[in-house]
């Protein structure tokens, strides 16, 4: 398998990695950045695997090679590859992120605010970096998420990029470059990403899942151009969008909160999810209170959204996006699910009641 492959879109990115190695030029550090689904993840590990490929082609890696099949696994001795973790991930969690890195590297898990990269973890990577490459094309570390990085970690690997080993590469990604330390980030050689087009995420989707074309353009249009956010949508996320409604639909209804079976819809269902569905949900509730019907994502639905944009003004909907987007927070630091989904339901139940 080649990690090109996996690559969607992104046309300029990739003839300017093409011709980095058709003449010869591939920097020592690269800083690969872009909104989330954009495809930095897949990029970085194509460039890793086209540097150790035995039988590089026009730039790309051969994806036949005893190299370019040991990186398609994440095994090949010479590629190494860091990511946001707590501070010492047990083998166990390193093997199920490296899984679902190589079935999808824009689905694998993506980092939240209590992660990081260690500077224990850096050091680890700069000892193995220093060794002899075992197949002789080089070594290849790959740091996803860097602005993860803690500030100690970020200092050890100035030390690296300063005086990189002889045939060593370093690819870092981030989605915020600006928080990458000045003097990492002015020693990279950069290559910035852009959001997929709707048409190109919709297309895929299509191409994927086998759905209709005006529900593939729905579910592209949420995404906001991140196709990985796109295929979570499309893998069971239709039916997570439809308890998501139902738990709006609770909060209008519901004359005493205590009595609402809240937790009956939701149980099993991710609380990331139900919250990305409840934002679109809304949203749309509040472009149909402004009048602008023509950008609404789920036109099937109108009739309950112009219920909810009727029972509340715009101002109040565009308020309880921003206390939303506070319990996505909440998620991210490790509160838990239940008392962030009430805190969500009770801004609904007061949201309805003005």
């Amino acid at each position: 398998m080649r990690f090109w492959d996996l690559v969607i879109d992104q046309i300029e990115a990739k003839k300017l990695v093409r011709k980095m190695f058709t003449s010869g030029r591939v920097p020592h550090a690269l800083l690969i950045w872009g909104p989330p689904g954009s495809g930095r993840r897949a990029i970085a590990l194509a460039f890793g695997q086209t540097l150790l490929c035995e039988s590089p082609v026009e730039g790309l890696s051969c994806g036949k090679c005893r190299s370019c099949i040991s990186s398609a696994s994440l095994e090949h001795p010479d590629l190494h590859v860091l990511w946001p973790a707590q501070a010492s991930p047990s083998s166990e969690e390193e093997a199920s992120f490296r899984k679902a890195l190589v079935e999808n590297p824009y689905t694998a898990p993506r980092p939240s605010e209590n992660l990081g990269i260690a500077i224990d973890r850096i050091r680890t990577l700069q000892r193995q970096l220093a060794l002899r490459p075992y197949y002789g094309r080089g070594k290849v570390g790959i740091l996803l998420d860097a602005e993860y990085m803690r500030p100690e970690a970020a200092n050890a690997l100035l030390k690296t990029l300063e005086e990189p080993p002889k045939g060593t590469l370093l690819v870092l990604t981030a989605f915020r470059p600006e928080r990458l330390l000045p003097t990492v980030r002015s020693r990279c050689q950069e290559i910035s990403l852009h959001p997929l087009p709707t048409d190109v995420v919709a297309e895929a989707l299509k191409e994927r899942f086998h759905i209709p074309s005006e529900k593939a353009l729905a579910i592209a249009r949420a995404s906001g151009g991140d196709i990985g956010k796109a295929y979570k949508l499309c893998e069971g996320g239709i039916e997570v969008g439809e308890r998501a409604l139902e738990f709006i639909e609770m909060a209008l209804r519901a004359g005493n909160p205590l009595e609402a079976l809240v937790w009956e819809k939701l149980e099993g269902y991710p609380p990331e999810e139900v919250l990305e569905w409840v934002l679109l949900w809304i949203r749309d509730a509040f472009l149909l209170g402004l009048g602008i019907s023509e950008r609404v994502t789920f036109s099937d639905k109108r009739g309950i959204l112009i219920r909810l944009s009727e029972k509340v003004r715009p101002e109040a909907l565009e308020s309880f996006l921003q206390e939303a987007r506070k319990a996505s927070d909440m998620l991210s630091k490790n509160m838990p699910a239940r008392w962030v989904l009430w805190y969500v339901w009770w801004r609904l139940y007061g949201l309805f009641r003005g």
